[in-house]
C-alpha cells in the first residue's frame, strides 16, 4: 500500500508539470528606446592654470598665489557668487638644470575654476586673466542650468520611443501592446555638444547640447 501511494504521488507530480508546460506563457515584446532633448547653455566653466617658477619655493608660491588672488577678486568684483569660484590645492614641482634651463628651480601651480551664468562676462575675464600673464587657459566647458530636467525629458521621450516601436513590431506579429512590464535605464545623461554658432550677446561661441537617454522596456503582448 505504502507503494502504491508512492507512484500515485509521481503520477500526480508528473501530470502537474506536463499541465504547467502545456500553458503558453504570457507573450511580451522588448525593445529599446531612444530620447533626446537640445538646448543652448545657458552657463560656461573656465578653467585657468596660474604657474610660476623661480629659485625658492616660497617665491614660486607667492607668485602664483598673488595672481590667483586678484583673479579671484576681480570675479567677485563682477557679482560672481563665491560658490560659482574654486581655487585648486597648490602644486610645486623641482626643475633641474637643463639645456634650456641651466638653473635650478621651482615651479607652482594653482588652478582657479569659474563657472559663468552671465557668459557675457567671459570674455573679459579672459583678457583679466592673460594680462595676469604665465597662464594656462583650458577650453571652457558649456553647461545647462536645467541639465537634470533635461534627461528627464529625455527618458520620457525614450519610453515613448520604445512603445511606438513596440506597437509597430506587434502589430506586425498579429499583436497589440499591452501594459508595460519593466523598464531598464541604459543611458547616464551626458549631454553632448551638437554644434557651434556665434552668440551676439556674449561674443563668445555657444553650442546646442542635446541630451540623450536610452532605455529598455518589456511591454505584454495582448489580442488586438
Amino acid at each position: 500500500m505504502q507503494l502504491n501511494s508512492k507512484v500515485w504521488i509521481l503520477m500526480v507530480l508528473t501530470f502537474s508539470a506536463s499541465l504547467a508546460a502545456a500553458v503558453p506563457s504570457e507573450r511580451t515584446i522588448t525593445v529599446q528606446g531612444t530620447g533626446a532633448v537640445s538646448q543652448r547653455p545657458d552657463q560656461a566653466r573656465l578653467r585657468i592654470q596660474f604657474s610660476a617658477r623661480a629659485p625658492q619655493v616660497i617665491t614660486a608660491k607667492r607668485l602664483v598665489d598673488e595672481n590667483a588672488q586678484a583673479f579671484t577678486k576681480f570675479l567677485v568684483g563682477k557679482k560672481i557668487e563665491q560658490q560659482n569660484i574654486n581655487n585648486s590645492l597648490l602644486r610645486v614641482r623641482a626643475e633641474y638644470p637643463s639645456a634650456e634651463q641651466p638653473k635650478p628651480g621651482f615651479v607652482a601651480e594653482r588652478e582657479v575654476s569659474v563657472v559663468f551664468t552671465d557668459l557675457a562676462l567671459y570674455p573679459e575675464a579672459l583678457e583679466f586673466a592673460a594680462a595676469l600673464g604665465q597662464v594656462e587657459m583650458q577650453p571652457v566647458e558649456l553647461l545647462n542650468s536645467n541639465a537634470a530636467d533635461l534627461y528627464e525629458q529625455a527618458l520620457i521621450a525614450a519610453v515613448d520611443d520604445a512603445k511606438r516601436k513596440a506597437s509597430v513590431l506587434a502589430k506586425q506579429g498579429g499583436a497589440k501592446v499591452g501594459a508595460v512590464m519593466s523598464i531598464n535605464e541604459l543611458s547616464i545623461g551626458q549631454p553632448r555638444l551638437m554644434k557651434m554658432a556665434i552668440s551676439a550677446d556674449s561674443g563668445m561661441e555657444t553650442g546646442t547640447q542635446m541630451v540623450k537617454a536610452d532605455v529598455s522596456v518589456i511591454f505584454q503582448l495582448v489580442e488586438p
